[in-house]
């Protein structure tokens, strides 16, 4: 990380400049499914008023800064969580958590998924990390490929496998269109977890119905061969 030689404030200023009862109101009229979020961040810079934390970051007091000039604007909102999650902090981190699951309570789109998803993990809360990537391939805008991929790096990450099998099995018995990514992630878990026999069935079923020219098959057929008869 850079460090930068900006001031910093100490957070029980950053705390006193906000008006919290303006932004309630302006959530209460424009944007009333956001107010639950308002409060968590009240809460939050009670916190921070408290010397529990203490950001001291240039950027994201400016961010905080057009939170309070727009309270109700979910790029204002994504934009001061993105910071917070880039601190990589567990305070940070659960700023950023609050701020995703309003985005997510008002607008359930495959991007605030994610980022609520890859939020959770941050905070080792894995089920409910699982449990929201999940929710990805419910979207109209999402698709079963990424989520597949966050569902394996979730598996990864966590250590627990079996339940990566889990949720890429429910997700192949969805009939998504593009099934060999999923397929390819699966038998790279049942392999992980030691399953080798289910591994080699997903992945000569990709490389019976792949065309061979296709990355998903070549990767399939290396695999395939390193894991043998």
């Amino acid at each position: 990380w850079m460090v930068h030689s900006f001031p910093t404030r100490r957070s029980s200023d950053l705390f006193k400049q906000v008006d919290f009862t303006e932004a309630r109101r302006s959530l209460e009229k424009n944007a009333p499914g956001l107010l639950e979020f308002g409060q968590r961040l009240e809460n939050a810079w009670a916190n921070l008023a408290k010397g529990r934390i203490g950001l001291g970051d240039a950027r994201i007091a400016e961010l905080e800064a057009e939170f309070q000039r727009h309270p109700g604007s979910p790029d204002a909102v994504l934009a001061l969580a993105d910071a917070y999650m880039a601190k990589n902090d567990l305070a940070s981190v659960r700023l950023a958590t609050a701020l995703y699951e309003a985005l997510v309570e008002t607008d359930p789109c495959d991007a605030f998924l994610a980022k609520l998803a890859d939020a959770y993990a941050r905070m080792f809360r894995f089920d409910l990390a699982f449990a929201t990537a999940a929710r990805r391939t419910w979207q109209p805008d999402g698709g079963f490929g990424k989520a597949a991929r966050q569902i394996a790096w979730l598996a990864a990450t966590s250590g627990d496998l079996p339940r990566g099998i889990f949720e890429l099995e429910r997700i192949l018995r969805q009939n998504p269109a593009d099934p060999e990514e999923v397929m390819l992630l699966l038998a790279g878990l049942y392999n992980d977890a030691g399953n080798r026999q289910q591994a080699r069935v997903l992945l000569d079923r990709i490389i019976a119905e792949t065309p061979a020219v296709l990355n998903v098959a070549k990767t399939a057929a290396a695999m395939r061969q390193e894991i043998g008869n």
